[in-house]
């Protein structure tokens, strides 16, 4: 498929119900958020929204959030200011489109202007997006054990930021990925 015309831009309170609509259709992969959480991260500018042209309506978000490096993801890591992906989501059938990459490259351009170290995402090993993160490029150095409910294994993924230019991305791969 072609890329989609759209448009990324930070969330505002009136994206709300596309964020609760979305995050409920898609629990089993993103995981869930209270919509107080949702509130929240809107709040302090940490969602992302990409709208398409035609029609002018939301298609996939990112929330994310700064860490200030005060412990230690993993060992392998460095310890300063990285940002952590919450949830990644584009709607089923804007997918392959290349959305969720441009929403972390936008996100990339972010972190790299304030200053962090590596973006970072928990992904569920069992979900189709798990293609998508290593095909950008991210290192899977690790996993966990991710919640009590499903007992299913999450993997740690993550990419250095290059000062100024944000993630070096591998786009032309990525855009075979199965996109999030």
């Amino acid at each position: 498929m072609s890329d989609l015309k759209i448009h990324i831009r930070r969330a505002t309170q009136a994206d709300l119900p596309f964020l609760v609509a979305a995050g409920k259709k898609e629990t089993e992969t993103i995981g869930f958020l209270p919509t107080a959480a949702l509130r929240e991260y809107i709040s302090k500018r940490n969602v992302l929204i990409a709208v398409g042209a035609t029609p002018a309506s939301p298609v996939g978000f990112l929330l994310w959030r700064l860490s200030h490096g005060r412990r230690q993801a993993h060992p392998s890591l460095p310890t300063g200011r990285h940002v952590k992906i919450i949830q990644l989501c584009v709607l089923p059938r804007f997918r392959r489109q290349n959305i969720g990459t441009r929403l972390v490259q936008q996100l990339a351009q972010i972190a790299s202007r304030r200053r962090a170290e590596f973006l970072s995402a928990w992904v569920a090993e069992d979900i189709d997006a798990v293609a998508f993160w290593e095909r950008l490029g991210m290192d899977s150095p690790w996993a966990r054990i991710g919640g009590s409910r499903r007992q299913r294994f999450h993997l740690f993924f993550c990419a250095p930021l290059s000062e100024g230019r944000g993630l070096d991305l591998n786009l032309d791969k990525a855009t075979e990925a199965v996109t999030p």
